[in-house]
């Protein structure tokens, strides 16, 4: 079963229509016509962003996530803070900055981080644990990674990305252009670590979960 498919039974279950999930969605700050959520239900619209997924794992307190590889709940109200300082994130596991694994299964705890300025975590934002040196000297092995999802109105091109690739997640920085998606690394050891060209006919076989926006080392 396909994402658009667990989307539609779930909200059968739930005896939602469209146009409730739609205005569920505006809620959580994804706006979407009828048309368009249809498409994925049915499984003609294959790209899916992030936001839009968590959006309706919020919704309907399922993790569609999991249909993608990831295993078990989101945490409920991702970003929190504690105090008017700290903010806390559910961390996913580690995501590979070497060459690749898939180790991105659950949540395996929370972590409670202080803001150094004023500007909000954005919505659904969560941690990933670097594991590797490809991004070496920009990401460090240890590292926590902040991940925004939300990107629909944003350019990626040189960004670095959380992504799935024929089933392995990957921190990379992310490369577009007519022909091809590729998956660069920062650390200039072009021997160990090579690119990662995807022709866009291949494109099915990638989906990105959000791009870093704050990294903390962990001394």
């Amino acid at each position: 079963m396909n994402v658009g498919e667990k989307i539609k039974e779930i909200r059968d279950e739930y005896g939602y229509s469209m146009d409730q999930v739609i205005m569920k969605l505006k809620a959580e700050g994804v706006d979407i016509n009828k048309s368009t959520l249809s498409r994925i239900e049915n499984g003609e619209r294959q790209k899916i962003d992030a936001t839009f997924l968590v959006a309706m794992c919020n919704i309907f307190k399922y993790n569609f996530f999991s249909i993608l590889g990831l295993q078990n709940t989101l945490v409920e109200g991702n970003v929190t803070g504690d105090v008017e300082n700290t903010i806390t994130l559910p961390v996913y596991g580690k995501a590979s900055a070497g060459n690749g694994f898939l180790n991105m299964d659950y949540i395996v705890r929370t972590e409670t981080i202080l803001r150094f300025n004023d500007e909000a975590i954005p919505k659904n934002s969560f941690i990933v644990e670097v594991n590797g040196e490809s991004m070496y000297p920009t990401l460090l092995d240890g590292d926590l990674a902040i991940v925004n999802p939300n990107y629909r109105e944003v350019n990626l091109n040189n960004k670095i990305c959380v992504v799935k690739y024929e089933d392995e997640i990957f921190i990379k920085r992310l490369s577009l252009n007519e022909e091809f998606l590729i998956l660069k690394s920062d650390n200039p050891d072009r021997v160990k670590y090579s690119d990662i060209i995807i022709p866009k006919k291949r494109c099915e076989d990638f989906f990105c979960f959000g791009f870093v926006i704050e990294r903390r080392t962990k001394f």
